[in-house]
């Protein structure tokens, strides 16, 4: 799974399976953020995947929320 860690003025740093590559925001068609899931078209061209970015973020959300239930109830 590709997935953006991080935004450096043109540069979206994206975590692979095998580490980091540094990929040209003008290279990913779609809505360029962090935690975007990305597919890879061809060689150094990228779409962001939409319905798993949003996957993701509701699982983060879920567990966030999880984590400060318990806490407050502690």
């Amino acid at each position: 799974m590709l997935i953006i860690d991080r935004i450096e003025n043109d540069t979206a740093v994206v975590e692979t399976p095998e580490g980091h590559i540094h990929v040209p925001v003008a290279n990913i068609e779609g809505r360029v953020r962090d935690g975007a899931v990305l597919i890879e078209k061809d060689t150094d061209a990228y779409i962001v995947d939409e319905d798993e970015t949003n996957v993701r973020a509701e699982m983060s959300k879920t567990r966030t929320k999880a984590l400060f239930e318990r806490t407050i109830r502690r």
